[in-house]
């Protein structure tokens, strides 16, 4: 089963909904339009299917464009000089040299002289690469490393022991020439009705450019000059940005936003202030990740008093053969749905958590609340939609598109300490068996509550299919009461939350 807001049938800010998470409206499609290629800031922000601002450069005109090629023909033998002057003198410059001058000023070099001054020596960048890298082949998820040259170092399912090295023929090349050279060599399929397209980010999770994304003339050196800045680079065959989690164990500083740049500061409680925190993997099958502190006592306070007067018992969203059956075979927990609406707090916690996972709010559902007394649970199940369990739940089916739309990753954040008991617990950890019982807490990995840490554990390999090891369970509490809350992130936007 599927956890859900309830079998009642009401609309999007009721807080109750029929069958599946969603609203009984029609939800908004994702963003399909092509876009217009931006060039990333280094700033958080919310933008669509990007989690950070982004502004394009001024690029280079067409004409610009135009003598760069009439001086590589010259330069081959087939332009003579006096035709050459007469191009120059077309676009305003009387030399050649007035001219390199004056794109040089406006920070347009080609990829070959971007090249001449940097990493001579034409090794990936160490560091970046530590960042992003895994022993094991990671499904779904590319690593690229651009050298002069122009050299593509590759490292497909971002393992260390799929490195190969590709040189291509064009010095400089085409976004188009990369493009196709990532597309062969990685074997990226072309988005299908039930993909998303897949897509290029920094190792900061900016994401720079996807399958879809039309790139002019005018865009395409400043383009390029980015992947050259850049060097390492991250492909989400899903098109969305998933945390890579090299091994366990490891840690990873960043940086998170309360309210993102660019957002106004509407009152006098909020401050725009940037955090920096720790992202541990905590496991690599499922993906697992954990940051402390991330919610302050007051907000954690605040949540719980305002979502106390309206818990009531959980719901969950039936497979085809389950239907009929009362949700407290599996699900004993209290819960409601809260709207951020105009509540500032809310808002700002929406955004640190897009900031967290680097995909924009309009991804998000809205906040579940979770309240646990002594031994109530919730018995092992996935938060990912299998399309194939809910053929009679059309519903269901239209919310997930048949599969191209599902939940991406839960953002679970503990609101109390327990005593004993309450701990959230993956028995599918390191590649585990499925378990014979749903309802034991066994042997798997535990995450014990901790008041103010949260941890995200992905439901989707970076691919886009479901993973099955994300396989969690909510074991009894055994003294005390466990409140806790969580954020469904979707791999498209969605209808739940509309950015402002």
């Amino acid at each position: 089963m599927v956890q859900t807001r309830s079998t009642k049938k009401k609309s999007l800010h009721g807080n109750e909904l029929r069958g599946a998470d969603g609203n009984q409206d029609k939800p908004s499609p994702p963003h399909t339009s092509s876009k217009r290629v931006p060039v990333p800031q280094r700033v958080n922000a919310n933008d669509g299917q990007r989690a950070w601002e982004v502004q394009t450069r001024p690029p280079p005109t067409a004409l610009h464009m135009y003598v760069y090629i009439a001086m590589a023909a010259f330069m081959a033998g087939l332009l003579t000089p006096q035709c050459t002057h007469r191009l120059l003198q077309y676009t305003g410059y009387s030399t050649s040299k007035q001219y390199t001058e004056h794109s040089k000023s406006k920070g347009y070099r080609s990829m070959q002289e971007r090249g001449n001054d940097r990493n001579l020596e034409g090794v990936c960048n160490q560091e970046l690469l530590s960042q992003v890298l895994h022993e094991e082949f990671v499904q779904g998820l590319n690593i690229v490393c651009i050298l002069p040259g122009v050299r593509l170092t590759l490292f497909q399912g971002a393992s260390q022991s799929t490195k190969r090295t590709l040189v291509m023929k064009d010095k400089s090349p085409s976004w188009g020439d990369v493009r196709q050279n990532l597309v062969n060599e990685l074997h990226l399929r072309p988005a299908g009705p039930l993909d998303q397209p897949w897509a290029l980010f920094t190792t900061r999770g900016e994401r720079i450019v996807g399958e879809k994304d039309i790139v002019d003339q005018t865009q395409e050196l400043s383009l390029m000059n980015t992947l050259m800045d850049e060097q390492v680079l991250v492909i989400c065959n899903g098109g969305v940005w998933v945390w890579p989690g090299v091994r366990v164990g490891y840690e990873r500083a960043v940086d998170l936003y309360s309210i993102m740049p660019g957002q106004p500061v509407t009152s006098a409680k909020m401050t725009r202030k940037k955090t920096t925190v720790t992202l541990q993997t905590l496991s690599l099958q499922p993906l697992i990740l954990s940051v402390k502190g991330f919610l302050s006592e007051e907000e954690c306070n605040h949540v719980q008093e305002k979502a106390e007067p309206h818990v009531r018992y959980s719901g969950v969203s039936h497979m085809d053969k389950d239907v009929g059956k009362p949700a407290s075979e599996w699900r004993t927990s209290q819960s409601t749905f809260l709207s951020a609406s105009k509540d500032e707090m809310m808002i700002d916690l929406e955004r640190r958590t897009a900031s967290l996972t680097r995909i924009s709010r309009t991804h998000q559902e809205d906040l579940q609340v979770l309240r646990y007394e002594l031994g109530q649970k919730y018995s092992a199940h996935t938060d990912y939609f299998d399309a194939r369990n809910y053929q009679k739940d059309p519903y269901t089916l239209s919310l997930i598109e048949n599969g191209r739309r599902n939940r991406l990753a839960t953002v679970f954040w503990y609101l109390s300490d327990v005593d004993q008991g309450g701990e959230t617990e993956f028995p599918r950890a390191n590649g585990a068996p499925q378990p014979r019982d749903f309802d034991t807490c066994g042997n798997g990995l535990k995450v014990k509550p901790e008041r103010g840490k949260v941890i995200i554990f992905y439901s989707l390999h970076p691919d886009g299919e479901g993973d099955p090891l994300s396989l969690h369970a909510a074991c009894p509490v055994k003294k005390g009461i466990k409140w806790a809350a969580n954020k469904w992130v979707w791999n498209a936007p969605m209808s739940f939350i509309q950015d402002e």
